[in-house]
């Protein structure tokens, strides 16, 4: 496929590390994308960044330039980011990760919107959950202040669409030794170097929350962050009280980190004492039974509400509708309502979310919609643990 002079075009990295299962996938995803932007050159390019295991087989699509780039050797992410724009022709960038999914809409919706800005950043499905919303609105996460002061909150590179000359050359010159926040560097390059974000809310973008070795990426992460403080301050975008700000800001983050991987441990527990329960005969849905509990509505749609409705569902018990802020973002069968919805009678309501400061405020937004009783699905999976 040729590239036309004038011709509105857009380039795809994907860095590959022992990913080969994710091309196949990743290439239709993006050819639904491709179908709805006619007239635009769109090309694909994968990265192997595993020198070891080459891929010399190339994907096929008729829609779209595809090329794989073997390495001589192990650059990293950051590496190979900066080794696919080498080779990429787009007048807009787009990096993705290996499994990374976006909505087909994603090329079109951003490319309409991004009109004169240098980026546009879309709204995420996180944990099943609308990430930016009011009380974290998408229009402050790039800003300066937040970027550089507060914390990154762009969540992934993959929610970002660039216009390839916007991306910063201290970005590109300055490859990362320890993977895992060279997006940072590159959002703080940007905004020092003056370009400009602008923000799509649409959901247009989902990021895979990933829980294993959640120690060891915390403490990689925690060196990856202190080495963007060490290149912005070596580079000269900040200096003194700004630089020491941002120093501030990244153990801020890391210390935040430390209390989120406490909630992912307290989740692992509570999975793990779920999975205990089924090994030795018993369900949620004998629990209910037993209580004569049969019409049931869930509140909470992340990691926990998914697994209750599958069990649920496969003990062919009722689940009348579920409850979740973000009711509008989720694709379910079951009827999907928010907290601020009317909420008809059932016999139970099952809460399938970590207990918090706000435990007793989940009670009463339920209590104050309809008379019912109220259960906790931790509570429940520690009750049947203890009867064992």
């Amino acid at each position: 496929m040729i590239i036309l002079e004038m011709q509105k075009s857009v380039s795809i990295i994907v860095p590959i590390y022992r990913g080969q299962k994710y091309i196949e996938g990743l290439v239709r995803q993006i050819e639904e994308g491709v179908m709805e932007i006619p007239g635009y050159y769109v090309e694909l390019l994968f990265v192997n960044d595993d020198p070891d295991i080459r891929i010399d087989v190339e994907p096929e699509s008729d829609i779209m330039d595809i090329q794989v780039i073997n390495t001589e050797r192990n650059r990293g992410v950051h590496g190979a980011r900066v080794r696919g724009l080498s080779y990429c022709k787009g007048e807009f960038v787009l990096f993705l990760d290996q499994d990374d999914t976006i909505h087909k809409s994603f090329l079109a919706k951003q490319l309409a919107l991004i009109g004169g800005a240098d980026a546009i950043v879309c709204n995420v499905l996180h944990d099943g959950h609308m990430y930016y919303d009011v009380d974290c609105p998408l229009e402050h996460v790039f800003t300066k202040e937040c970027m550089l002061f507060e914390q990154c909150m762009i969540l992934s590179p993959g929610q970002v669409l660039i216009r390839k000359t916007s991306i910063s050359d201290i970005w590109k010159e300055n490859i990362m030794r320890v993977a895992g926040a060279d997006d940072w560097l590159l959002w703080i390059c940007m905004l020092c170097e003056g370009k400009v974000f602008k923000a799509n809310n649409e959901v247009l973008f989902e990021h895979k929350l990933h829980y294993n070795n959640a120690s060891t990426d915390s403490i990689k992460m925690a060196e990856s962050e202190n080495e963007v403080v060490g290149i912005v301050g070596r580079c000269g975008l900040l200096k003194g009280q700004e630089l020491e700000k941002l120093a501030n800001a990244a153990r801020n983050v890391q210390r935040k980190r430390l209390k989120d991987n406490e909630k992912c441990k307290r989740l692992f527990r509570v999975l793990s004492d779920w999975m205990t329960v089924r090994e030795h005969g018993q369900s949620i849905c004998d629990y209910l039974k037993a209580r004569k509990l049969y019409r049931i509505a869930i509140y909470g749609y992340g990691h926990l509400g998914r697994h209750l409705l599958a069990e649920l569902q496969n003990s062919g018990m009722e689940v009348s509708y579920i409850i979740d802020r973000n009711a509008r973002y989720i694709n379910t069968d079951i009827m999907l309502k928010t907290p601020d919805d009317d909420m008809e009678k059932v016999d139970a309501f099952i809460i399938a979310v970590l207990k918090g400061e706000n435990t007793i405020v989940v009670e009463q937004k339920i209590l104050d919609k309809v008379e019912t009783k109220i259960l906790w699905l931790t509570d429940m999976i520690s009750e049947m643990v203890s009867l064992m």
